[in-house]
């Protein structure tokens, strides 16, 4: 008797799971990725419609060339001093990289890439062990920044600096 119902409750929950799947897979997918447009898709619509796409602040440097607004040539060096002090931050952003014991080449290299130090992890390793410096990786605390290349990463964290 006890094996009879549960025969039945498991073929309910297969019947109920087989169901909701066949729901969940017949759906529409959403609207956000049928509204997604690649960038050919926009070349093609402004080609179409023979407009051109220019960057903002050149839109604004031709405003202010024209002389159509005297407040957009204050907006145009706001705008390019805002784009160089982006750049400056960017290329000095600095990332404390913490190796502990025990922790692998490849471990550190993805510390790396997710702090935006190294653009990718398997290269940076690959780097390292053309180098016989994998094995060289020494604990401690370095402060490293994006601006650095991978040499200057690896003497850093290998602690091969060469005296000045």
């Amino acid at each position: 008797m006890f094996n009879n119902t549960l025969r039945s409750f498991s073929l309910g929950m297969i019947m109920a799971t087989s169901f909701i799947t066949a729901v969940y897979l017949l759906q529409p997918k959403s609207l956000e990725n049928d509204m997604a447009m690649t960038e050919s898709q926009i070349e093609q619509y402004l080609n179409e419609k023979e407009y051109v796409a220019i960057p903002k602040a050149e839109y604004i440097e031709l405003l202010a060339q024209k002389g159509a607004n005297p407040e957009l040539k204050e907006e145009k060096i706001k705008q390019e001093t805002t784009d160089t002090q982006e750049k400056e931050k960017e290329e000095q952003a600095t990332y404390t990289l913490i190796i502990e014991s025990g922790m692998s080449t490849k471990e550190i290299a993805d510390l790396l890439e997710q702090s935006g130090i190294i653009e990718d992890s398997n290269t940076f390793v690959q780097f390292l062990e053309e180098k016989n410096w994998s094995r060289s990786i020494q604990i401690g605390s370095y402060d490293l920044n994006r601006s650095m290349s991978y040499e200057e990463i690896g003497k850093i964290i290998t602690k091969k600096l060469t005296s000045p």
